[in-house]
Order: C-alpha cells, then sequence, then structure tokens
C-alpha cells in the first residue's frame, strides 16, 4: 500500500439501506478493503477512488457537499442525504479538477475515468451474501433445497424438525407457504435462494410403516419441542436429524400434538399392565388387544387378512380402549379412524376424511385409514355388513365399539378413584407437582391418558413391545 495515496469513498451503510433512505457516509482512508470490513454487514460501497494525499480531496468533497446536499449532523458529520448520482458527479468533478492541475492522480481501475458500476458489482454481491447469511443465523435455518426454479418449489429445514415444504410460488392456499413468503418478500434474497440451492439431484425417504414422527418436549412446563422418530420394529427413539442422510422424508404426516417427555429411559410398561388389570376383565381380552394394535403399528401390511376388535361397554365405564388406541393412532400418524357413521354420511360428516370429486355430491376418502370404527346398528347397517363395506375400502383393523350387548362387556364394574388411589405411587412417578391432586385434576379415567402424557408414552411402548 503507497502511503502517499488514500481512498476516498461513499458508502451506504445497511441501516440506510433496509428502510431505503438515500444517506451515504462520505470518507477516507489508507485501505478502503480493511475499512469496508468495520462497516456493519450488509453496507455496499458505491464510489471510491484513488489519489495523492497531498491535495486533500476529502476537505475539498466535504466542503461541496455542505452546499450541494442535506448534511445528517444527528448521524454524524460526514453523513449526506440526496441524489446517489449528483454526489458520484460532483466527486468526479473534483478528482478532474485535480487531474487537470497536475497529471499525477492515479485511480484504483482507472485513470482518467471512475465508473462506479466497476466497483459496484463486487459489493453488491458481498452484500447478498451478507444479507444471506444474517437470514440463516436469524432464523437458525439448517438446510434449504430448491427444486423446481421457475416454480420456487422446494423445501427448508431446521435442527430437529420437519423438512417444511415450499408451495408453488402461485399458490393462494392460505395454509402453504412460499418461497417469497418464507424470505419476508424479500425479492433479492429470493432470487439468491433460487440460484444458490436450485438442484436436481433430489434424495427422498418415505417412512415405513412402522415409523412415526413425533413432537415431544421434555420440559414439563413448556411448549418448546424438537422431533423424534420412532421406529415400533426396533423399539428405538431417534432424532428426526439423525434420518437426514436418507434424504427429505415425503410422508412428514404427525399430529403435532407435543408428547411430554418422551424418554426411553422413563417408560414403564409395567404402569399399563397393572391399569388395564384393574378394570379389564381378563388378561385373555387384554393380550387380544394388544395383539390387535401391534397389527397396526408394527405389523402393518398389505396382506389380505381383516382383524377385528370388539370393545364391548356399558353406559358407565364407555369405551375406553378404543378411544385410546384412536387417539394413540391419530398422535403417531395425524390421522383419524374412520366410523362407518362418517362414512355413511359422507359430505355430511367427517370432512378431514373425505374430498369431493365432482359436483355431483360424490365424495372419497383421501386415504385409507388404518382403523375402522363401528357403534353398533347404524341406519338399518347390521354390524357385520358394516365390516364389510368397511373390508372393501381397504380397511385391515375394525374396532366394534358398542353397548348393546352389556352382558358382554369387558370391563369390570369398579370406581375410578379407588383405582387411582390404589395405584398412586405409580402413577404419579413421572408427574410434576401439579399433577398430584387427583381429586381436582382426574374428572374421569380418559385423563389418565390424556392429561399427563404419562400414560399415553408408556401406552405407545406398551403396544410396540
Amino acid at each position: 500500500m503507497d502511503e502517499k495515496k488514500e481512498h476516498i469513498y461513499l458508502i451506504q451503510e445497511r441501516e440506510f439501506i433496509k428502510t431505503e433512505e438515500p444517506i451515504y457516509k462520505l470518507g477516507k482512508t489508507h485501505d478502503i478493503f480493511q475499512r469496508k470490513s468495520g462497516y456493519p454487514k450488509g453496507s455496499i460501497l458505491k464510489f471510491c477512488i484513488e489519489i495523492d494525499k497531498k491535495y486533500s480531496m476529502e476537505k475539498v468533497a466535504i466542503n461541496e457537499f455542505n452546499s450541494l446536499f442535506e448534511k445528517q449532523k444527528e448521524i454524524g458529520n460526514e453523513y449526506y442525504k440526496g441524489n446517489l448520482h449528483e454526489m458520484i458527479k460532483e466527486l468526479h468533478q473534483i478528482y478532474n479538477n485535480f487531474i487537470k492541475q497536475e497529471n499525477e492522480v492515479k485511480q484504483i481501475e482507472q485513470v482518467d475515468k471512475v465508473d462506479v458500476m466497476d466497483i459496484e458489482p463486487i459489493y453488491e454481491q458481498d452484500y447478498i451474501e451478507n444479507k444471506y447469511r444474517d437470514f440463516i443465523e436469524d432464523r437458525g435455518i439448517q438446510k434449504i433445497i430448491i427444486i423446481d426454479y421457475e416454480k420456487e418449489t422446494g423445501f427448508a429445514k431446521f435442527p430437529n424438525q420437519p423438512w417444511r415444504v415450499l408451495s408453488h410460488k402461485d399458490s393462494l392456499e392460505y395454509n402453504e407457504e412460499t418461497l417469497n413468503d418464507f424470505t419476508g418478500n424479500d425479492e433479492e434474497l429470493t432470487k439468491y435462494i433460487k440460484d444458490k440451492f436450485y438442484t436436481k439431484d433430489i434424495k427422498y425417504y418415505e417412512l415405513k410403516n412402522h415409523e412415526y414422527i413425533i413432537s415431544n418436549s421434555t420440559n414439563e412446563r413448556s411448549n418448546i419441542c424438537t422431533f423424534s422418530i420412532i421406529d415400533a420394529k426396533t423399539k428405538t427413539v431417534l432424532d428426526y436429524d439423525d434420518y437426514m442422510n436418507r434424504g427429505i422424508i415425503k410422508n412428514n404426516k404427525c399430529s403435532g400434538r407435543i408428547i411430554k417427555n418422551f424418554k426411553i429411559s422413563n417408560i414403564n410398561t409395567e404402569i399399563v399392565d397393572e391399569i388395564l388389570s384393574h378394570f379389564i376383565k381378563s388378561k385373555n381380552i387384554i393380550q387380544k388387544f394388544k395383539t390387535f394394535s401391534k397389527n397396526i403399528f408394527v405389523n402393518n401390511t398389505n396382506n389380505n387378512s381383516v382383524n377385528i376388535f370388539y370393545d364391548y361397554y356399558t353406559s358407565r365405564e364407555g369405551n375406553i380402549l378404543s378411544e385410546w388406541l384412536c387417539d394413540m393412532y391419530y398422535t403417531l400418524t395425524g390421522e383419524s379412524s374412520l366410523s362407518y357413521k362418517d362414512y355413511y354420511d359422507r359430505g355430511k360428516n367427517g370432512f378431514h376424511l373425505f374430498h369431493p370429486i365432482n359436483s355431483k355430491g360424490i365424495y372419497e376418502l383421501k386415504y385409507i385409514p388404518r382403523i375402522g370404527f363401528i357403534k353398533g346398528d347404524y341406519k338399518g347397517k347390521r354390524i357385520y355388513e358394516q365390516i364389510i363395506e368397511l373390508q372393501n375400502l381397504g380397511i385391515k383393523n375394525i374396532i366394534v365399539a358398542s353397548k348393546e350387548f352389556p352382558q358382554k362387556s369387558i370391563y369390570n364394574n369398579i370406581n375410578f378413584y379407588e383405582l387411582v388411589n390404589h395405584n398412586k405411587k405409580k402413577l404419579f412417578r413421572y408427574i410434576s407437582n401439579e399433577f398430584t391432586n387427583v381429586d381436582h385434576s382426574f374428572g374421569c379415567i380418559n385423563d389418565i391418558f390424556y392429561k399427563t402424557e404419562l400414560y399415553l408414552n408408556n401406552f405407545i411402548m406398551w403396544v410396540i413391545s
């Protein structure tokens, strides 16, 4: 670096770029590249020349700028508001005057002419890269993939979260996110991401029928959560990101329901056996229920066999087992079981399961659920007829939950509070103090399952073990 030389420059700082204010800093420095690094990331160098120090060009430029442009004293003595091209034109004029006086001035790029566009693209690229880095760091984004450049579709990934779909740029669906939505309508950033991350080399991974995504919070009093994947066959729980090398997970379906403190080390399936043994009449029924449940979550295949579980109950108990099982199904898959009633009344009920296929009111299933649900005769259809219709839809696991045969009830006639108090130490082993007041916290036996997640966590592992 020639110590007799200095750089005269104009720079627009990041703050004024964001607010779109035409405010620029006039400055001089011995080393423009080192000096620029001292400005906020994202600032853009608009003009720069090298000149002999003896001309004191900055002093002359300040005098001219004071009379031509609006000085921003509240920001600093060398900040001016005005038309950028007029400022550059004035600096050119000052420079050319020195050229006429003595032909000793040399510029960084050219001796007789300085074109701001020669230097600006370098810093425009630097600016957008800094903007992208800030965007990634501020939002904690792990990875972005663009799979269609024109449509701007792709995926974004946050740590231990499912892949987020970036929808078609012209999508009008309220629940879909486009790349432009994702960048906060920043067209500059959107284009940069498209250019940088567009690829045709995409690797996908489809979850197997025995792999499930869960939203897991290890803090009893917080809904902040990470996502994990349960493999029902290996009985393991892995962080979602452990599947990253397998590719983009396409079937990201999960309920979004947050499970509290799901850890293998906390699981105690003996609680499930003890609770069930208290209100189910026989171990044989419990084993049939477990086998039926494993066919849904572990051994779910495309064979033609149909599994039926009869959950007979009385009005007092309710169909507890089938309720718990259907809730577990929703928790792990984000799907609902299909009741025959909703199927019969399709177009009137069960809109989350059906969609219209024409204007004549014909509806079809969005997907084939793993569980069909029957609650006694309906609209003249006997139970066996309903079973056949659900079977013809491709449903392999059917629950018949009926109170029409109270003598066949699978439940013991028990007092709920006695059951809870008898197993109080076991039930509350992992529950925080806010749940220890039984009378106020538990209104019915389902609260063991729904309210604390204690039983749900253990029930999940009991089913697959």
